[in-house]
């Protein structure tokens, strides 16, 4: 293992070779652990998903990036299942069993929905899978189907014939159907927010 990033070689595709980036006990510049979730590329970093919250990697230096201190308190050991950058440079995390986590990077403010905030329109706090449409709205997967956030009045809105499904994946294709992917209950196209 080489330097402080856990550097092991630089991946290049003629040579073969990549840079390793792992959890290092001697190092709080590294990675918090090993077990990684989901990554997001935006332009010039590398956000990475956990069991014990995220880490952002700046891609031009190799370097890992000091998170806000707002949201690493927030999400300190959680464990962030899926995480998007959406249009609006905000930051949407899902965990495991705490909700979701909003995190306005130009106001530096975190938002946290859960089912004890009634005012969140949540029914599980296992989320699962988050997908920004072609229109910018904000989609999320769970323990307990699907949620469509209304971004006038801050909050999720549950598709009540998507109850209990657990959602494993969300997608959009080129003709603006979302595709909700599910454990045990097959795959879901859904047409408009009315068909489901």
């Amino acid at each position: 293992v080489g330097s402080e990033m856990c550097i092991r070689d630089r991946y290049d595709p003629i040579m073969g070779n990549a840079i390793v980036f792992q959890k290092n006990t001697n190092n709080v510049h590294s990675l918090n652990t090993n077990a990684l979730s989901r990554m997001h590329l935006s332009s010039t970093a590398l956000w990475i998903a956990s069991a014990k919250g995220i880490n952002v990697l700046d891609t031009l230096t190799n370097k890992f990036i000091e998170i806000p201190k707002s949201l690493t308190s927030a999400i300190l050991d959680k464990s962030i299942e899926d995480i998007l950058i959406d249009r609006k440079n905000r930051v949407w995390l899902t965990t495991f069993n705490d909700g979701v986590y909003l995190f306005d990077q130009l106001a530096n403010k975190v938002h946290h929905f859960t089912i004890s905030n009634l005012a969140s329109g949540l029914t599980t706090n296992k989320t699962t899978q988050l997908l920004e449409d072609h229109n910018g709205n904000i989609w999320l997967g769970s323990f307990d189907g699907v949620y469509h956030f209304n971004s006038d009045l801050h909050k999720f809105n549950h598709l009540s014939k998507t109850t209990g499904m657990t959602v494993s994946s969300l997608m959009q294709d080129s003709n603006d159907k979302i595709w909700i992917g599910t454990w045990e209950s097959g795959a879901i196209k859904l047409e408009s927010l009315n068909t489901v």
